[in-house]
């Protein structure tokens, strides 16, 4: 029994089992930034040196985001994404796709249709089966302008500035925010009802930092803008 205690960055909960990645091993000193640990069923909490599975050591990328879809453990690291599957005892990876990783575990969501998720090359959302491009033949041109990532190196406690998104159970609409930092509030917004794109100028406000989009216990999606009011916003879809 080689229990451990870990700190880790990401985590999501599958078939009654967490599991965790970008870890770091408290107990042995050691940090793993591909490895993914499995918890037994039912033990939320219980990290052990036995049930782990390492996405490409050495691949010079860490795991960014864990989440999980239909059996599917979706690692998504900053330049891949690896597609896991893990309905059986063992892992392993069923897909290993170049170009699909995120720079941020905001640019992750999941939405009642599958996970979805943004970088540079554009959005995308994984059904269980197959990963659709929402963009490519759509609003290529207008993604690629719309995009920002900035990783700001200065301090770890000021926002970063990147395009992030949400999922509104209520309207069904994925909500891509231009930018969490000042700069922008603009947004692009797919609806799943219509498969559809439609573009908002400054929908949030421009000058305020900004959390990342979450979804509320009584399925809202919510954001907290950082100004006088302190405000917790909730996404509407009317005009």
């Amino acid at each position: 029994n080689h229990l451990i205690d870990c700190k880790y960055s990401t985590a999501t909960v599958l078939n009654h089992s967490a599991y965790i990645g970008n870890i770091y091993d408290e107990t042995n000193a050691r940090y793993y930034g591909d490895r993914v640990i499995r918890t037994p069923k039912f033990k939320l909490d219980t990290f052990s040196t036995d049930f782990f599975v390492d996405i490409v050591p050495g691949d010079g990328d860490n795991i960014v985001k864990l989440e999980n879809y239909a059996d599917r453990l979706m690692v998504f690291k900053h330049n891949k994404l690896f597609i896991v599957n893990v309905s059986q005892e063992s892992m392993f990876i069923e897909q290993e796709l170049n170009g699909m990783g995120v720079a941020f575990p905001g640019q992750v969501a999941k939405t009642d249709y599958g996970i979805t998720w943004c970088n540079k090359n554009g959005v995308y959302i994984f059904n269980g089966t197959k990963i659709q491009n929402l963009t490519d033949n759509k609003i290529k041109t207008t993604w690629d302008s719309f995009y920002v990532e900035t990783i700001d190196t200065s301090s770890e406690f000021i926002a970063h500035d990147y395009t992030q998104v949400g999922f509104d159970p209520q309207s069904k609409h994925i909500v891509f925010l231009k930018s969490n930092n000042t700069l922008a509030g603009d947004c692009l917004i797919y609806d799943m009802k219509i498969a559809g794109w439609i573009y908002l100028d400054s929908f949030f406000t421009d000058n305020t930092d900004k959390t990342n989009f979450f979804t509320s216990i009584d399925n809202k999606l919510i954001i907290h803008q950082n100004d006088d009011n302190n405000y917790i916003l909730q996404y509407s879809d009317t005009s």
